[in-house]
């Protein structure tokens, strides 16, 4: 048995963790960057754009697969497993090998926001970290909604998803090269320009660096 609920919940979850670590980003500008000063607040908004990025494409992935699956698109993960090509074929496991991938970008978002939890500790800076969540709770609500496995067929909660994390990529994109996105246009480069301070030490060593 495939329990998309678990599925969803694990995708929106890393989501969500994106959409506040954005709303950290915003917050910390507007409040004259108190916690910006720290080296991982600079590196942030281009390394979400790369798990962003990669959240994307593990989504694209498994629509196509689904879009195969399911033609009509309109069956849910109940109908689809009360067909016997569904276990005939062993579809079931596109689903179970997607969660670990998307549990993988999670816990790398999540260890982000510890870093920059610890450094508004050290800081006395905590409300900033609450006014971001507060500001964040509409569009989390909203993607929770949209990711609902039991109400919406396989298919459009994955092009749900899809749509957000690429408005989440949109978003730090712009943060990244505010002046690179004229005329409306809302489709990030594909290879954004990331400053060179960005670009140094970018390891994967950043977030022991910074722990208190």
């Amino acid at each position: 048995m495939i329990d998309g609920k678990i599925i969803g919940e694990g995708s929106v979850a890393g989501l969500q963790l994106l959409n506040s670590l954005i709303e950290i980003c915003r917050t910390a500008k507007k409040e004259g960057k108190r916690l910006a000063v720290a080296d991982v607040i600079e590196k942030l908004p281009a390394e979400a754009f790369e798990l962003a990025g990669q959240f994307v494409s593990e989504i694209d992935k498994l629509r196509t697969e689904f879009s195969n699956i399911d033609p009509t698109r309109k069956k849910t993960i109940d109908e689809l497993q009360s067909e016997n090509r569904f276990w005939q074929f062993k579809t079931y496991k596109i689903l179970r090998n997607f969660r670990p991938k998307v549990t993988s970008l999670t816990n790398q978002i999540s260890m982000f926001l510890d870093d920059i939890i610890a450094i508004a500790h050290c800081k006395e800076a905590e409300g900033l970290i609450a006014d971001s969540f507060k500001r964040s709770v509409k569009k989390r609500n909203k993607l929770e909604a949209d990711a609902d496995f039991t109400k919406f067929p396989v298919c459009v909660v994955l092009d749900n998803l899809r749509n957000h994390a690429q408005q989440l990529r949109t978003e730090l994109h712009e943060m990244i090269n505010p002046r690179t996105l004229t005329g409306g246009s809302s489709s990030p480069a594909s290879n954004p320009v990331v400053p060179a301070k960005w670009k140094a030490d970018s390891g994967t060593t950043r977030h022991s660096e910074h722990r208190s």
